[in-house]
């Protein structure tokens, strides 16, 4: 009377507190419908770091919004969709990142003007000190960190890895 489930568990930690709060009446594809109106949103933040015309964007994010998979997958909200929504957001979410932290794509650099380092002068010997603690770039973390996250969703994700290598 035993099922194994093949889904990584990122989409049940999810919605743990939701059936904590609602017991076996909570409605995933609520949640589900949720979780796509917040990817459209990532999608808007994650283009604002590009050099976009806002027409361009919010075409993009309309056509991704509505002419692709997004839509079906938000409304449907079953197990497979569940998981390639929280996927889907939190790879988003590292992409926006990444591209941030590119300067050959960056359209919004806010740490130029305190230097990568965050208040000291990138040459500065507080920066070297940090350097030499903490070699990594704190956002390099964050998007492996990102990424290892999506993993836990949908399996697949982990074929991301080139793109933020590469950027």
């Amino acid at each position: 009377g035993r099922v194994l489930l093949p889904f990584p568990p990122l989409p049940a930690i999810l919605l743990l507190p939701f059936v904590a709060a609602w017991g076996l009446a909570t409605d995933q594809e609520a949640i589900a419908i949720g979780l796509g109106a917040l990817g459209v949103g990532l999608a808007w933040w994650m283009l604002g770091g590009l050099r976009l015309r806002t027409s361009v964007r919010a075409l993009t994010v309309a056509i991704f919004a509505t002419g692709t998979a997004w839509w079906w997958a938000t409304t449907v909200g079953s197990t497979w969709y569940l998981a390639h929504l929280v996927a889907a957001d939190i790879a988003l979410v590292a992409v926006g990142i990444a591209l941030r932290r590119d300067p050959d794509a960056a359209n919004e650099r806010p740490w130029d003007q305190a230097g990568a380092e965050g208040d000291d002068p990138p040459g500065s010997a507080a920066a070297r000190l940090r350097r030499a603690v903490w070699p990594l770039d704190p956002s390099q973390v964050l998007v492996g960190f990102l990424l290892g996250l999506a993993v836990t969703a949908r399996l697949p994700m982990i074929l991301a890895a080139p793109f933020f290598v590469m950027v």
